[in-house]
Parts: C-alpha cells; structure tokens; sequence
C-alpha cells in the first residue's frame, strides 16, 4: 500500500511539473503567437488536467493568458468552454479580482465572435465588479474593451465617453501598451465623427509612443490604422501606402502574423482600386497562406471574399464561388455574424452575375 502511494504521489508530482512548465511557457510567450501555436495542445491538456493536480487558480489564470491567442486565431468553440470553467471558478472561490479578469476576458472573446448582447453583458459585469476593488489598471483595460464593443455597435458617444476614462487611467500608469491601445479606438472614434484633425492627432502620439516602446506588433498596427485614416478619410493614399508599405515591412521582419494579414488586404484593395488586379491578388494570396498557417479564420473568411470579387470580375464565376463558398464556411465556424452577411452578400452578387 505504501507502495503504491509513493507511484501515486510520484504521478501526480510528475504532471505538477509538466503543467506547471507549461503555464510558465504560455506566460512567457503569450504574445509570441508561432511558439504558443507549436505548444497549444500541450496548454490545452495543462489546462484541463490542472484542476485534478488541486490547481483550478493556475488553471484559471492560464485561460486568461491563452485569450489573445484564441482571439486572434478564431479559435471561438474552444474559448469559451474554457472560459466558462474559469468563470465557474473565478464565482466559487470569491475573487472579485480574480472573476472581473475572466468576465472582462470573456467579453472580449464574445466580442471577437460577434455575440454583442453577451459580450456587452459580460463587460457591465466585469466593471460592475471591478468597482469595488482599486485596481486601475483592470478597470482602464475594462472600458477600453467597451469601448471597442460600442465601437462595433456604432454607439460612438458612449464608446468615446469610456475611452476617456481608459485614456486617463492608462495616462496615470504610464502603461504604453494599453494607451497605445486606447489612443488608436479614440482615432477611429474621432475619424467617424469627422473630427479628422483630432483623429491624426491620437495616431501620431499612438506611433510615437510605439516607436518608442519598440513593440513591433503594435508599431505594424498603428501603421496599418494610421493608413486606413490617411486612405479613406484625409484622402492621401500616396501616404498610406508608404505606412502600409512600412507595416508590412515591420510586421515581417518582426514576424508578426497576427497583423500582417490587415497589413495585406489593405495593400491588395489599394492595388485593386488601382487596376492591379494581379498585385492584389497577390497580396491577399500571401495573406490567405499566413491565415492558413497560423489559423487565423476571421481575417481567411475576409481575405476569401475578397479573392473571390476579383474572380467574379473576371467572370471567373467557378473560381470565384470556390473562394466564396470557403469564406462562408470559415464564417460560419468561427459562429461570426458580420462576416457570415459578407460572404452571403458576395455569393448574392455573384448568383446575380450568373443569372441565378
């Protein structure tokens, strides 16, 4: 008996280690997308075997670091019943804290996959919540998410008023990261109202402070919002091809998957709108590869429909239903609802060419 108290002690000490090696690697490298991509079934099993170890916490907080990750790869159905896990652990064990990260995160995630009732209910909790602690460092990541939610919902006054307080809270901490962050919605905000000179404004002082920083992945994305702002709204599309061009190159050399594909939709629309229909379509090519690779399905499905318009311009109809069909798919999996109506939209214009 003693025996084989010892093997079981030494099982269960074996799998502490192998789980806690694994956690120590997602925390190291959550940002790191490609490593955590070479890991992620190893985090996963962590993940679920924790609890059994009497680590339900770790576990907990593992979920919470994995987030970005899933978020970026669309990686939705497997999101949330691991973060409803954590939620159920975050209310058993009474830690506002612990419990406003997880609904804050959770919302996020609702967010990404286009759930806004629920994700917008999530975030009220997680503020509602979070109010009764003095943390202002969740409370600043907290509006900015709503922020964004309100953003999407087009409820810019609401979106603004809580992107102030974000703004503030992240001023006061000097967290470059998060202001970063709040500087780039507060351009987009401002850009929808017209204010363009205001908008300008937030994105210099976004890419200063990225500059500075040297966070290459925010650096390619402030680029990337920088030249939508100069395209669409300021009408300088020489400008925004040369920040686009400079994105590109930043995101490259840096490997940042998670930006690159925006990076290359925008340059193959810039070079569609040109009449370079073979230059866009090499760019959206090189972004359904990176797509593919890194398993990012929300910008596949875009860059799919994309491909497809350029084929149904060509009456390249078979082609271009192959491309539209795919991007409903990849829609439809992710349970995205924006861009579900895309990919139908597109399969409803080309029925009209063909004459359905």
């Amino acid at each position: 008996m003693k025996a084989q108290n010892t093997f079981s002690d030494y099982f269960k000490h074996t799998q502490q280690r192998y789980v806690i090696a694994c956690f120590r690697e997602l925390r190291t490298h959550q940002r790191d997308y490609p490593i955590i991509n070479a890991r992620f079934e190893n985090i996963v099993r962590a993940i679920d075997v924790a609890p059994n170890l009497e680590m339900v916490l770790e576990a907990t907080d593992a979920v919470v670091e994995l987030s970005n990750f899933l978020e970026t790869r669309g990686y939705f159905s497997i999101a949330m019943p691991l973060l409803d896990h954590a939620l159920q652990t975050a209310h058993i064990t009474r830690d506002d804290i612990r419990l406003a990260v997880v609904l804050s995160t959770y919302g996020n995630i609702l967010v990404a996959s286009g759930e806004f009732d629920r994700a917008e209910s999530m975030l009220e909790q997680a503020l509602h919540v979070s109010e009764s602690q003095t943390s202002d460092d969740l409370a600043s990541l907290i509006y900015l998410r709503l922020g964004r939610l309100f953003i999407v919902r087009g409820r810019l006054s609401e979106a603004y008023d809580v992107l102030q307080k974000a703004l503030a809270l992240s001023r006061s901490l000097g967290e470059s990261t998060r202001l970063v962050s709040v500087l780039l919605n507060l351009g987009s905000i401002t850009a929808g109202r017209g204010n363009l000179k205001d908008a300008a404004s937030y994105y210099d002082e976004a890419l200063a402070i990225a500059e500075k920083s040297g966070n290459q992945r925010q650096l390619a994305e402030v680029l990337n919002n920088y030249g939508n702002l100069l395209n669409s709204r300021l009408r300088e599309p020489k400008r925004a091809l040369e920040l686009w061009q400079r994105g590109l190159d930043v995101a490259r050399q840096s490997g940042v998957d998670s930006v690159l594909p925006m990076l290359l939709m925008n340059l193959g629309i810039a070079a569609d709108n040109s009449g370079d229909h073979d230059l866009a379509e090499q760019y959206w090519l090189e972004g359904v590869s990176i797509c593919r690779r890194s398993g990012n399905r929300a910008h596949l499905s875009i860059l799919l429909s994309n491909l497809g318009f350029i084929e149904l311009a060509l009456d390249e109809y078979e082609r271009a239903e192959d491309y539209m069909l795919e991007a409903l798919s990849t829609a439809r999996s992710i349970g995205h609802v924006e861009y579900v109506c895309t990919s139908l939209r597109s399969l409803g214009a080309l029925e009209t060419a063909r004459g359905d």
